[in-house]
């Protein structure tokens, strides 16, 4: 297996406007694989802008309010006690102002809410371009350009499929009675029928710590330094665990 592997998918729907790889291309992590084309994401995220304008705007407004409400309680309220305007008249001030912090609250909250959702319409502007995830090659292709793709979270189109295989991952299932002993760390020997009279070192990183009921054998994934490329995910081979115990070494089909 290739050590690392990852499906692109679309996360928005749009035409493929721009694709700029294609299988067997070598990618670098961020690299651009297509670029989607959507005007309505822009016009979302336009909108998005506007109202947030406009809620900010709203704030002062009724910043301006509250102000107002506040200078006029502070005003009248000597004179409410000295008796030249009535309790009613200073009730009036004092629950207008505190009315206008509460408004003052609720539209700083719009505000945040709106910025929120200014966040998501620039994110989904984002996903129009579609980067690499990591360094890799490009192992599938299932869009062109000019295709519809659609970016629902359960029937998004599959655009790609990236590996990377500097190191490969090789899974072995070791046979009960040779088990006893298999650890992380046990040096590995992998051969390639293909490739006669080379040799593969690796070791094994993890194992399932649990036998398969059906097999009675155990998992163990070895990984295997691959930098010439000279092992492809998907091949078959034999694997050599040199487990510590009386036999220094067994051979196991992979």
């Amino acid at each position: 297996l290739a050590f690392t592997s990852a499906n692109i998918y679309a996360r928005v729907s749009g035409y493929i406007s721009k694709r700029n790889v294609d299988i067997g291309d070598r990618v670098k992590k961020g690299d651009l694989l297509v670029e989607i084309s959507a005007p309505e994401i822009d016009h979302q995220l336009a909108q998005a802008e506007a109202t947030l304008a406009q809620n900010k705007a709203a704030v002062e407004q009724i910043l301006a309010n509250k102000e107002l409400a506040r200078v006029t309680a502070e005003r009248e309220g000597p004179l409410v006690r000295k008796g030249f305007e009535s309790k009613l008249q200073g009730d009036t001030n004092r629950l207008n102002l505190q009315a206008q912090e509460a408004q003052v609250a609720v539209a700083k909250a719009n505000v945040a809410a709106q910025e929120a959702q200014v966040k998501v319409a620039r994110q989904q502007k984002k996903y129009l371009s579609v980067l690499a995830p990591f360094d890799g090659i490009v192992t599938k292709r299932n869009v062109n350009i000019g295709d519809l793709v659609q970016g629902d979270a359960t029937t998004g189109t599959f655009m790609f499929t990236v590996m990377e295989s500097k190191v490969i991952r090789t899974q072995v299932y070791v046979p009960q009675d040779q088990a006893f002993g298999l650890a992380p760390g046990v040096e590995a020997i992998v051969r390639v029928p293909e490739l006669p009279g080379r040799t593969f070192p690796g070791k094994v990183m993890r194992g399932a710590d649990a036998l398969q009921p059906g097999t009675r054998t155990l998992l163990a994934e070895i990984d295997i330094e691959n930098s010439d490329g000279a092992l492809t995910p998907g091949i078959y081979g034999t694997v050599e665990l040199h487990i510590p115990r009386k036999t220094p070494s067994l051979l196991v089909p992979a």
